[in-house]
């Protein structure tokens, strides 16, 4: 069990989709039944999870312009959660209680919406969601998911919390999309090409965005990745060449301008969600390996 204060919740749906909730927009998280799953580190299985958000998380937009609120609202059904943790941005996994009637619907999760806005949810066989969030107490003119409201300075750790994520997010996984832009570069007409552009993608694919839909800056994202990183790229170049050879001449001044071209790009590619997608990254790589 991690000991760090929690900053935030991720919640996974069935389709893979997934929505993250920074810890001040949370009024009541409760997880009954918490089991270690003795496999696998950081997992865990829950017969209970109760969770109410705050109606001031409607003005985060979750993506094609549809509300974070609207989208729990919908017909989607979570898979499991993952708590993220502060400092180091280390998260584990709870798996929820599901109920299966057929492949995408749960009959054990429930939901409720005051009439202030904010958002109820109960995952549980106990169907006791309307027990735990009462109609005439939750839509009472006082009422709010939180006992009190967070203090300023709560709110800036948070913000503080988030750029942490952020940065750790860039360190952990910048090194391995360096490598692969770098074979990319060096064999640009290798049959493994496309797979590469791939996985340039998929360890990078969404960058956690900031407080206040706030992309993170370019200052800041070169700072973690290129910046942070150029001193691995001859390194990575002659493994490169050792492992899977080399169709043209390194040339370490071209290939850092490559690499640097990309992640300034890629700042720029992040949309409102921190996504960045993948038929973008292929058709920039494509695109531009001619230049450098």
């Amino acid at each position: 069990m991690n000991n760090k204060k929690m900053i935030a919740i991720e919640l996974v749906f069935h389709n893979l989709d997934f929505m993250r909730i920074p810890i001040e927009y949370i009024g009541t998280f409760q997880l009954g039944g918490l089991t270690a799953n003795e496999r696998v580190n950081s997992e865990y299985w829950a017969e209970q999870f109760i969770l109410s958000i705050d109606r001031s998380y409607k003005a985060y937009t979750y993506e094609f312009g549809v509300s974070a609120m609207d989208f729990l609202q919908s017909s989607s059904y979570l898979s499991y959660i993952e708590r993220i943790y502060e400092g180091d941005g280390s998260r584990d996994r709870v798996y929820i209680d599901w109920a299966v009637q057929n492949q995408v619907y749960n009959k054990n999760q429930r939901i409720r919406v005051n009439k202030h806005g904010d958002f109820f949810l109960e995952v549980s066989e106990k169907k006791g969601i309307k027990h735990i969030f009462p109609a005439p107490i939750i839509n009472s003119k006082d009422y709010t998911v939180f006992n009190r409201k967070p203090s300023s300075t709560e709110v800036t750790r948070a913000w503080i919390a988030e750029i942490s994520d952020v940065k750790n997010n860039f360190m952990h996984y910048a090194p391995d999309v360096i490598e692969h832009l770098i074979k990319i570069w060096l064999n640009p007409n290798h049959e493994s090409v496309n797979h590469w552009i791939s996985e340039v993608y998929s360890f990078m694919p969404r960058v956690l965005r900031l407080k206040g839909k706030c992309i993170p800056s370019e200052k800041l994202v070169m700072k973690y990745t290129y910046k942070g990183f150029a001193d691995l790229i001859p390194g990575f170049a002659d493994e490169t060449i050792q492992k899977c050879g080399q169709e043209k001449e390194l040339d370490l001044k071209a290939l850092n301008r490559w690499v640097k071209a990309y992640f300034k790009w890629y700042h720029y590619a992040l949309d409102e969600n921190g996504r960045a997608s993948e038929i973008s990254i292929t058709n920039w790589i494509n695109d531009n390996l001619k230049r450098f």
